[in-house]
């Protein structure tokens, strides 16, 4: 069981130093003097080790380190054993028995059970966002001998335009595809005046758009492949969607050429890719006002390209919330063993905490309430367990915490 976590690393790798006084020169030099802290830390897929890069050394570049259940020491991984050694990232089979990772633009396929790891693609090309098919059940030497007996009609070619396209994904029973389309902006780079240069004249500093510019627009489209049609999905039913931003209500109302007021739009939204439940019939997406002042996770019914509607959050200030989307990354959501309850994190109390919401009922429960953030969540593979990192006994002190699903009180582990 993994028990182990981060402060195996306190022994080993905690060392007394005596600091000078601070001063602005100090605090401004390589943060090197502060002691360099392990990072991208993984497990090992049979959990019997701990890899994570390090730089004790203060060598140019962070190494590969390894610690194990029975050595607590951090030892330097050889180049060797850090080749074979599979991604830490890929993707999982139901029963966690076979991982599917890409590695230098390849795809492998690693049986965890036997701990053989087989080459599945072998391209020019980077092969990315490989899945298991939802059943499991495909054989590729079958697959191939059906292909090559009933060649079947090539799909009708979809043109993007100028759109780029990403998040692909084949329905669970395998009749349609959903994906995403994006348009960039053309925005202009933001140039910043250097005076201070070697060459003794002004030169230029490249720098990103500035806040405030066109953003880029996407949308969610599904492929019906019974029907060879493709469908875009509207959000004009979405709650809220055509609401005016609290610090826009004051700006005089828009109207068109003939001064009459202007019809409302909805406005624009960034979306997540389709996340299903374990069985397949359910699925979830999050949206996100472009504006920054909504959040909202719904259902996607492809047949009819409706979105129903699990949780809103709004905020007039800014979503921005550990586990919301915002500032600390994507939002926290998926689904617990009863394929029919999603779990998310929302500020809608003014805090991050843990929510749960029945799509059948919609009813919605707060897991964890206070004045307090909860910094992190993972659902145990069993899906009995959250484990959460909250800053609830200090706001600068972070601990480590065991939930039921069902919520509860929190078992409280460091």
């Amino acid at each position: 069981m993994k028990k182990l976590l981060l402060f195996l690393f306190i022994g080993p790798m905690a060392f007394a130093q005596t600091l000078a006084h601070l001063t602005v020169e100090k605090i401004m030099r390589d943060p090197k003097w502060m002691g360099v802290a392990p990072s991208n830390i993984n497990w090992s897929e049979d959990s019997k080790q701990i890899y994570f890069q390090w730089n004790p050394e203060n060598n140019p570049g962070d190494s590969l380190y390894v610690v194990s259940l029975a050595n607590h020491t951090p030892q330097k991984v050889t180049a060797s054993i850090r080749r074979s050694l599979p991604n830490a990232y890929g993707v999982y089979n139901k029963t966690f028995t076979k991982k599917l990772y890409e590695k230098n633009g390849d795809l492998f396929l690693l049986d965890l059970v036997s701990n053989k790891t087989t080459q599945i693609t072998n391209t020019l090309d980077r092969e990315s966002n490989a899945a298991f098919s939802f059943d499991e059940s495909k054989d590729k030497k079958a697959t191939e001998k059906s292909r090559k007996a009933d060649e079947p009609a090539r799909p009708k070619e979809i043109y993007l335009e100028e759109k780029n396209i990403d998040n692909i994904q084949l329905s669970p029973d395998g009749n349609f595809i959903t994906y995403r389309l994006t348009k960039r902006a053309s925005n202009k780079d933001a140039i910043v005046p250097n005076y201070v240069t070697e060459s003794g004249f002004t030169e230029e500093l490249p720098a990103r758009t500035k806040v405030g510019a066109t953003q880029n627009t996407s949308e969610i489209v599904i492929y019906d492949l019974k029907r060879d049609t493709v469908l875009s999905v509207k959000t004009d039913d979405l709650e809220g969607i055509f609401d005016v931003p609290e610090f826009m209500k004051k700006s005089a109302t828009p109207k068109g050429k003939d001064g009459k007021e202007t019809k409302p739009e909805p406005r624009k939204v960034s979306y997540t890719n389709l996340i299903w439940s374990p069985d397949g019939k359910n699925n979830l997406l999050v949206l996100r006002s472009q504006d920054n002042k909504d959040r909202w996770i719904v259902s996607l019914d492809l047949a009819s390209q409706k979105l129903k509607l699990i949780d809103r959050q709004h905020d007039d200030a800014w979503i921005g919330g550990p586990g919301t989307g915002g500032f600390f990354g994507g939002a926290n959501v998926g689904w617990l063993a009863d394929n029919k309850t999603v779990w998310f994190q929302s500020e809608e109390s003014g805090y991050s905490h843990l929510y749960t919401a029945d799509i059948t009922t919609s009813k919605k429960k707060a897991l964890t309430s206070g004045k307090y953030e909860v910094q992190s969540v993972d659902l145990s593979r069993d899906k009995k367990f959250f484990y959460i990192i909250t800053n609830e006994v200090h706001p600068g002190e972070k601990q480590f915490y065991k939930l039921p699903v069902t919520g509860g009180k929190a078992e409280r582990i460091t």
